[in-house]
């Protein structure tokens, strides 16, 4: 990877391992190669961390805002999705992803 964001996307990855020494080892040594790879990766991992629905909703919100979304207003988003019963263990998710995040 060349470009900034590669190097951004890569670093968000490494995050998400929290320290865990062995994990981040392994994806470096079997880090994708480009973006669009990259951010599949990212996403498959997100996915497995929070919900497979909710990475898929969240980023869908993302993709649809012209000018992006504050984290207050994807959270309100996504409890009218998900409704009361549901609310509060979603909510927290994207609270906690959003605060493990570098792109916030």
């Amino acid at each position: 990877g060349e470009s900034p964001l590669y190097l951004l996307a890569a670093c968000e990855v490494l995050v998400l391992f929290g320290g865990v020494y062995e994990r981040m080892t392994a994806f470096i040594r079997d880090v994708e190669p480009d973006v669009p790879s990259l951010f599949a990766q990212l996403l498959g991992l997100l996915e497995k961390d929070h919900s497979e629905a909710l990475v898929r909703k969240t980023m869908s919100l993302v993709a649809c805002s012209p000018s992006g979304l504050m984290e207050l207003e994807m959270i309100e988003l996504l409890e009218r999705e998900w409704g009361e019963s549901d609310q509060q263990t979603k909510c927290s998710e994207v609270d906690d992803a959003a605060s493990q995040s570098n792109f916030s």
